[in-house]
């Protein structure tokens, strides 16, 4: 872990005595208090990530029931201008040797939204896997890894906290300032309860905050229920570390996930994540990076089995009835 003085920078200690008032205790801070100062603390920190860059390695591994573990290696990418509401996300699999290799490319806030293809090896030609229309195949960008990994300094679970605390079902149930070695970290629990039958529809848990690293979350251990009929539960667990060489914005240079599932036989299985950074950006990143263009490919192209303009083949369709109308009446004429 990071190991860093108690003392806080000039505007971390502003930031502080904002939300920790000079001869305060955090637990005795109000919780509609907290949340208060939170909200703007959350909106701070996502001007700040307005354009990332990561690229790293995430070893996925499932353990079943049986105890049965599997593992897998995803090279991951993600290139997030958030000030224009562009994103992409890269992932890998089989760049170690282990696999076939395949590398699935998705650009989506760009105008024309895709997903590429890329399996005949690094050095091949990308092709259309689909075009996303974003406003009618919102699932197909549900890109799990870009909340876990790109946005783990604003997320739970997989849950970006900006999206909850705007609820009125977000409650905070306790705020206390908590030692973590040298440093002082901020510990919150909290409810949330959804009424969309889609969702989870009750999340509990806490999550620990670094107000030096802009309020971002350093760790975080959550239970989520599934709506009716169902009836297992799961326990989600993070911890992130970010880079430590200054940066004014949270960076994750590694990062561990669970999710266990419990169902109601006693039985359970368990994902577990872990990201390794190889690259933290925040450079500004070219708008032709988020075209077809970048990738050889035009923007005319269509993916395989899109539809595409059928008024050519009617016509041959017409030209050919009619040629065979044409000479079947020629023999009816001969024949007469």
């Amino acid at each position: 872990m990071r190991q860093v003085s108690f003392s806080f920078s000039v505007t971390t200690t502003i930031l502080v005595l904002v939300l920790f008032p000079a001869g305060s205790v955090a637990s005795d801070l109000s919780p509609d208090t907290f949340l208060k100062e939170y909200r703007d603390a959350l909106k701070q920190l996502q001007s700040a990530y307005s354009t990332v860059q990561i690229e790293g390695i995430i070893v996925r591994s499932n353990i079943d029931k049986t105890s049965k573990k599997l593992e897998d290696n995803l090279t991951l990418r993600f290139s997030l201008d958030r000030s224009g509401k562009k994103n992409r996300f890269i992932h890998v699999v089989g760049e170690d040797g282990t696999r076939a290799y395949k590398k699935d490319l998705f650009v989506v806030g760009s105008g024309q939204d895709f997903h590429l293809q890329q399996i005949d090896g690094p050095h091949s030609n990308y092709r259309i896997f689909r075009l996303i229309d974003i406003n009618n195949d919102k699932t197909s960008v549900n890109f799990i890894y870009k909340t876990i990994v790109a946005e783990s300094a604003l997320s739970v679970s997989s849950n970006l906290i900006t999206k909850l605390i705007d609820s009125d079902s977000f409650k905070i149930k306790s705020v206390q300032r908590v030692p973590h070695g040298p440093e002082m970290l901020v510990r919150v629990e909290f409810d949330y309860k959804s009424d969309d039958p889609q969702e989870i529809y009750y999340l509990s848990g806490w999550m620990l905050l670094d107000p030096e690293r802009s309020w971002a979350v350093r760790s975080h251990e959550v239970r989520f229920d599934y709506p009716p009929p169902n009836k297992f539960y799961a326990v989600a667990k993070g911890n992130v570390r970010y880079r430590s060489d200054g940066d004014e914005i949270p960076l994750p240079e590694e990062l561990t996930f669970s999710q266990q599932y419990f169902q109601p036989d006693g039985t359970s299985s368990e994902t577990r994540w872990h990201f390794q950074a190889e690259r933290l950006s925040t450079d500004p990143i070219p708008d032709s990076e988020f075209t077809l263009a970048a990738y050889g490919l035009g923007d005319v192209e269509q993916p395989p089995g899109a539809p595409t303009n059928t008024l050519p083949y009617w016509a041959f369709g017409f030209a050919a009835v009619a040629l065979g109308i044409s000479v079947v009446l020629k023999r009816m004429a001969r024949q007469a």
